[in-house]
């Protein structure tokens, strides 16, 4: 395999004074000698702190049981090596080796010949079963370490504008194996994220931690612990498994702790849920009266297939209704040039519903720098509007990019009051008044089982992105990206009032 190591001047081997050759040879002999733990890795100890079912998965769930590859991770991956490359100043000498063991010898070469960077060096120590490979192993001059009076620190690249605990964690992995390795763990180590920005950690701050989830790693990698999926939370390329597996999860508002409480209590299917008395149901930790009716509604639902009401539909009446729904790239995904923070609001479709008809208005920016012009169309479309009901679906969705766009372009403070108390939001509408035989009450599944269907099935916000960012790219000319966008938009937003329409033809009177 071929993997580049970076340094001011090419480095080959052979250059190495006797006594430095015995400083690597006393390292690679008691770094790859045999041991008795499995190893893990930097990549999977992140994992871990993601999502432990994923990491049991990637290790042992069968392959057919795998999602297809997403263009999204196809993108964030390409995304992710050209910044790595691009936070190295210099050239990048690349060297060639045939197994992990071969370039950790080479790493430990370089660092005994006082190479000042080292770019994607493997790092090995058998003994306690742990390997990976940081992005920057950078000189440290005034340390004292196996190699003399110097030594390395490692600095983790990250394409991200906001790192995680499972970014970190993977900075904090990287510090203690070199450590292992020079005798010497550093005070201090490096993260970069997607602005080119770099933090320092404190060692001390994060040993602790990454013991624990280096723990909880061993044990999901060795099968001593079993991690149980929660629906709708398993990353890629999982997703479709973990839902399949997700048990009592698919319940509302039911994750783990609360899984876990229902069935230390005795209730551990759907079917001891939904024969259940809410009553008792209340008196397991975690679970009070509301939610205990709501999911035993829920599992009834689910077994017999229908929509069991339960409660009248309370919506606003309006001489205009919009059903709004907002595509945008997510904040800290997409540093597209002419963005601040990732965050582009690219379409904002709404279906304009009156008396006289029903017709769909598609916002869409070509470019980032359009963005302003559709949002201030959206605001113009508000304050035409007469008497007004806005729904959308999700008090995390729409609400809150509508409130990021209000801020961004200072929209007046009339505007902003007539659109925020306008807005009505369906989905609580819908959880409220039935409980549906849906593993979910997301827009899909409700409107999905309601009849509704799409012009592009297998179309979502991810692969819209992802579409959008193809279109930029495109130079703003690929017609049939645009419509494209413009009919999954459009799509949603009718899937919203065919909702609202049988809610109000079904509800309790």
């Amino acid at each position: 395999m071929d993997r580049p190591f970076w340094d001011e001047v090419p480095f080959s081997g052979g250059q190495l004074t006797p006594s430095r050759q015995a400083i690597v040879d006393e390292i690679l002999r008691r770094h790859l000698a045999p041991g008795d733990e499995k190893f893990i890795s930097a990549t999977d100890v992140a994992r871990c702190v993601s999502s432990p079912f994923a990491l049991y998965c990637d290790k042992f769930a069968p392959e057919d049981e795998r999602d297809p590859v997403s263009p999204l991770l196809e993108m964030l991956r390409e995304r992710g090596s050209v910044h790595e490359r691009d936070v190295i100043d210099g050239d990048v000498v690349t060297h060639e080796y045939e197994t992990l063991e071969d370039g950790f010898r080479l790493t430990v070469e370089m660092m005994a010949a006082g190479v000042p960077t080292i770019l994607q060096g493997p790092l090995i120590s058998s003994p306690v079963g742990l390997r990976g490979i940081p992005d920057q192993i950078l000189k440290v001059h005034d340390s004292k370490s196996v190699f003399g009076n110097y030594g390395y620190r490692v600095v983790e690249v990250k394409s991200n504008f906001r790192l995680t605990v499972a970014h970190k964690i993977q900075g904090a992995f990287y510090n203690h194996l070199l450590g292992l390795i020079q005798n010497l763990t550093p005070k201090e180590f490096g993260m970069i994220n997607g602005r080119k920005e770099e933090t320092i950690e404190t060692s001390d701050d994060w040993q602790s931690r990454l013991v624990r989830h280096m723990e909880r790693t061993r044990d999901v990698v060795s099968r001593r612990y079993k991690p149980r999926p929660v629906f709708g939370r398993t990353p890629a390329p999982w997703r479709s498994y973990g839902d399949k597996l997700a048990g009592l999860t698919t319940l509302w508002q039911i994750g783990h702790v609360k899984e876990g409480a229902l069935i230390k209590a005795g209730f551990a299917t759907i079917e001891d849920i939904a024969l259940a008395s809410p009553s008792d149901l209340s008196n397991v930790p975690g679970i009070w009266p509301d939610l205990a009716n709501r999911i035993v509604d829920q599992a009834n639902a689910i077994l017999k297939g229908v929509p069991i009401p339960r409660s009248a539909v309370r919506l606003p009446q309006a001489a205009v209704e919009m059903f709004l729904d907002m595509e945008n790239t997510n904040e800290g995904l997409d540093a597209l040039q002419g963005t601040r923070d990732g965050f582009v609001n690219y379409l904002t479709g709404v279906v304009v519903r009156s008396k006289s008809d029903a017709r769909y208005i598609g916002l869409f920016a070509e470019t980032p720098e359009k963005e302003e012009k559709c949002w201030q169309d959206f605001c113009s479309l508000i304050v035409e509007a007469g008497s007004l009901a806005v729904y959308h679906w999700s008090a995390s969705a729409e609400p809150a990019y509508i409130r990021k766009m209000m801020d961004k372009y200072e929209t007046p403070p009339a505007i902003r009051e007539r659109l925020l108390d306008n807005l009505v939001d369906l989905q609580r509408a819908t959880s409220d008044a039935f409980a549906f035989p849906t593993s979910s009450y997301g827009l899909k599944d409700i409107a999905g089982h309601l009849g509704f269907a799409w012009r592009s099935p297998h179309f979502d916000g991810l692969l819209a992105m992802v579409a959008w960012k193809n279109y930029v790219s495109s130079g703003s000319t690929d017609a049939s990206i645009r419509n494209e966008l413009l009919r999954y938009n459009e799509d949603d937003c009718r899937a919203l009032m065919a909702i609202k329409d049988w809610l109000v033809a079904n509800s309790l009177r």
